[in-house]
């Protein structure tokens, strides 16, 4: 009987003990529950975050461009797969125009060596547009450099053509004969400038345009008379009281001519001054047609 009441009371103490850790037994389920809770948040948390863009992704990956509340491009490949490129509907096909024309946003598979940003990175397309981008960046600073170098011959052209001019008006001002003496002067130029830079200029000429010839200083006379009449025109508007003086006079081939002059006075200085403004051939020298001729060169 003992020993059958021992395990009866072994029963009974282990019901009894049974009853006694069921408390705790719920307490270490709860604890479980709960840390299985807690770890599922905490899990939950990290995922939220990696299936969101970060900055850093920018950094590591200078090509991706992040739009908010949209997703991630690529600026090279977007920039230059268009419907113009012949492979453009393969790379579409093939990449579903994943950062190109759509938007990525699969943010949790983004990093890792294996991750979509290096297989992006890695991808032929991508390499591609690289590629032209790069061809792009040098053909602009090839044209760059051709621009810079055609401005300062430009120039230079400038300041040469300058000194033609200048050659060309000292012999107009002196009223020496420019048609035979234009090419001799441009000579001696060339001879006493040390710095080479006008003969320099004259060897790079093409035959067809030496700037040497009488025609070439023809045009300087005219240019050089167009721009010495808008200046002194433009005194004699600014001055209140002009005066004017005409002559009539036949030359050798018996020709009627007549020469007006202006005295104005000049704003700048306050001195009267007399201006040469035209030379005209006339048919009759009676009064009328001198006065008539007056009147519509002034207007």
């Amino acid at each position: 009987m003992s020993v059958a009441q021992m395990p009866g009371s072994l029963k009974c103490e282990g019901e009894g003990e049974a009853s006694n850790t069921e408390p705790s037994s719920g307490i270490q389920s709860n604890i479980n529950e709960n840390c299985s809770l807690s770890t599922t948040r905490i899990t939950t948390t990290n995922d939220d975050k990696k299936r969101t863009y970060q900055k850093w992704y920018s950094k590591d990956y200078k090509w991706l461009v992040y739009e908010p509340n949209n997703g991630g491009f690529c600026c090279i490949c977007r920039d230059y797969w268009k419907p113009t490129i012949p492979s453009y509907f393969e790379m579409n096909t093939r990449t579903r125009g994943v950062f190109t024309i759509q938007p990525f946003v699969n943010w949790k598979c983004a990093p890792g060596r294996s991750g979509r940003l290096e297989k992006h990175l890695q991808s032929t397309y991508h390499k591609i547009a690289v590629q032209n981008l790069s061809f792009r960046q040098q053909e602009g600073s090839v044209a760059q450099q051709l621009f810079n170098v055609n401005e300062l011959e430009r120039q230079e052209n400038r300041h040469r053509f300058g000194d033609l001019l200048d050659g060309a008006y000292f012999l107009f001002k002196h009223e020496l004969p420019h048609t035979t003496l234009y090419a001799p002067l441009l000579e001696l130029l060339s001879k006493i400038d040390h710095s080479k830079k006008l003969s320099t200029f004259f060897d790079k000429c093409q035959k067809n345009a030496t700037y040497d010839s009488t025609t070439t200083v023809t045009e300087l006379l005219q240019s050089t008379s167009e721009v010495i009449d808008k200046r002194i025109l433009t005194k004699i508007r600014e001055s209140r009281i002009i005066s004017v003086m005409a002559h009539e006079g036949t030359d050798i081939d018996h020709y009627q001519n007549l020469s007006i002059c202006i005295r104005y006075c000049n704003q700048d200085t306050g001195e009267s001054t007399e201006s040469y403004i035209s030379l005209l051939k006339i048919k009759d020298k009676d009064a009328q047609t001198i006065f008539d001729t007056i009147v519509k060169e002034l207007k």
